[in-house]
């Protein structure tokens, strides 16, 4: 019965080497069967009662031969950490905790190959080895690179300091250097492999840990998985250059990087070429030609937008006004047809009274014709008063027809996203994907300032005008009018330093909501 036990650092793909083996038959630790507890509760419950074994002194000759085989810039390394204690020491528990490893044993009796993955068992590696002579170890490593890629994916840009990391490479280097002294001891039942190699040649990985355990896979190695990095960050030259730049001072980082390669079964051979200040000003330019490109055709693809939307609001009104325009005409039609009306009347009584006035006249005014008289008199007098009031509404409906219409506006949501707030708190949006975007994010919001001073218009309307004003309010609460407003008010404000915490509480009220 042969047992793997894959350890490796935090980053290292450790539990990627663990599935390759799984997949080629290697099967999987069960729990305990007294306490049912996994190996990798078993390491923390023995790592949590362990005491720390001292280290071994060298005799002389040992000390002498040991250093014969470092290098100049080694035995600085050496010197240099071996002032302070290692957060990895080996740790031993007392016998009465050898119960529980026996008892995983035990419940993996049956199981001819068999092993986990457990990046907090490098303190218990000589436990384990003094403890099972049939166990082997895979011990797993990675490039410092890897720390920061890792960095930049957990930690906020603006809280990445280098106290940070200095914290990460030492913790690197410390369980790393822990690997080395293992591996040293314990060649022959031991594997020190690169993660990254291992993804890229497992067929090599898969061989090698069968010679080594000495046991044929039953799942044959030509249909491996194939497992990717767990670094999202895309690879690029410009990230790879500014990575290089940070730990260009952490000599003793690069050595041990360059020590594990040296002792690795599996080192890294097919490592990603770093670019030069040439290749990437070649990229940088590239990319910049495109993103140029690409505002060019969305600038003309909003602007033919907004050209169509101005002229459907032009035509809505054209046709607003035609329709006011005819009904004004049929009013003011009838008005002339009333008034023509009354006067014909006016004319008919005119022409009555005149027949009467020369009958009264013929009669010697008689007490009847002068009574028809004053009737004809009085009937005159109020088809004038209503010729007058006609007359006079008449002359209101021509004033009204001569004023222009009032125009109708739409848009309001646009008029909101086009106003300076909304476009800077949208560039901070889309440049938030990315450490890419986040290094030309100033210059982006610079661009936009001034694209906004450029082509602001002067003669727009209130927004209370609008007819849909009421889609302004919305718009107003996007995250990109917001964060834009917030920077807008605290630029001209006096306590411009307090800006990030102001964004900040934007960003998570947001998302509160």
């Amino acid at each position: 019965m042969s047992k793997v036990l894959i350890v490796g650092h935090q980053y290292s793909n450790y539990q990627k080497l663990e599935e390759i083996l799984n997949f080629c038959g290697m099967a999987k630790a069960l729990p305990s069967k007294a306490y049912s507890m996994t190996p990798q509760d078993i390491n923390i419950k023995i790592g949590s009662v362990a005491i720390s074994v001292p280290q071994k002194v060298l005799s002389t000759r040992q000390q002498r031969s040991a250093a014969s085989r470092l290098s100049k810039n080694q035995k600085t390394l050496v010197v240099r950490h071996a002032q302070s204690e290692s957060s990895y020491v080996q740790k031993k528990p007392k016998k009465m905790w050898d119960s529980l490893a026996f008892d995983l044993i035990m419940a993996n009796d049956e199981q001819s190959l068999w092993g986990w993955a457990d990046s907090n068992a490098i303190s218990l590696l000589e436990y384990w080895a003094d403890f099972d002579e049939d166990m082997v170890f895979v011990l797993t490593y990675d490039k410092p690179d890897v720390i920061l890629k890792h960095l930049l994916n957990d930690v906020e840009v603006q809280q990445l300091e280098q106290s940070v990391i200095d914290e990460k490479t030492k913790d690197w280097f410390e369980y790393n250097q822990a690997l080395i002294n293992f591996y040293q001891k314990n060649k022959n039942r031991c594997l020190l492999v690169n993660g990254e190699q291992v993804l890229d040649s497992a067929k090599d990985y898969v061989h090698s840990v069968a010679k080594i355990t000495q046991i044929e896979f039953s799942s044959g190695s030509e249909e491996l998985p194939t497992l990717q990095d767990d670094v999202s960050l895309a690879d690029s030259l410009t990230l790879d250059f500014l990575i290089r730049e940070v730990l260009a001072s952490s000599d003793d980082i690069h050595q041990m990087f360059n020590r594990l390669q040296n002792l690795a079964d599996i080192p890294l051979v097919s490592q990603a070429q770093i670019g030069s200040a040439l290749d990437l000003l070649k990229e940088t330019v590239s990319k910049q030609k495109k993103l140029l490109q690409m505002d060019a055709e969305q600038e003309i693809q909003s602007k033919l937008m907004i050209s169509q939307q101005e002229n459907s609001l032009m035509i809505e009104q054209l046709h607003q006004t035609q329709a006011e325009l005819e009904k004004y005409y049929l009013e003011n039609k009838k008005s002339s047809d009333l008034l023509r009306q009354e006067q014909e009347k006016v004319k008919s009584l005119e022409k009555q009274l005149t027949n009467k006035q020369e009958l009264l006249n013929a009669n010697q005014l008689s007490p009847q014709i002068k009574q028809e008289n004053d009737l004809l008199i009085k009937q005159l007098q109020q088809t004038q008063e209503e010729l007058e009031r006609y007359y006079l509404e008449n002359q209101r409906l021509k004033s009204q027809k001569q004023e222009p219409a009032k125009p109708v506006y739409y848009g309001a949501a646009d008029r909101v996203k086009e106003d300076l707030p909304y476009r800077l708190g949208a560039t901070m949006v889309s440049h938030s994907k990315s450490a890419k975007d986040l290094a030309i994010l100033p210059l982006a919001l610079a661009k936009e300032y001034r694209e906004f001073q450029k082509h602001q218009p002067t003669d727009l309307p209130a927004i209370e005008e609008y007819q849909d004003a009421h889609e302004a309010e919305k718009a107003k609460k996007h995250l990109s009018y917001r964060l834009g407003k917030t920077l807008v008010d605290g630029v001209k404000s006096k306590k411009v330093l307090d800006l990030p915490v102001k964004m900040g509480r934007e960003i998570v009220g947001f998302g509160n909501k």
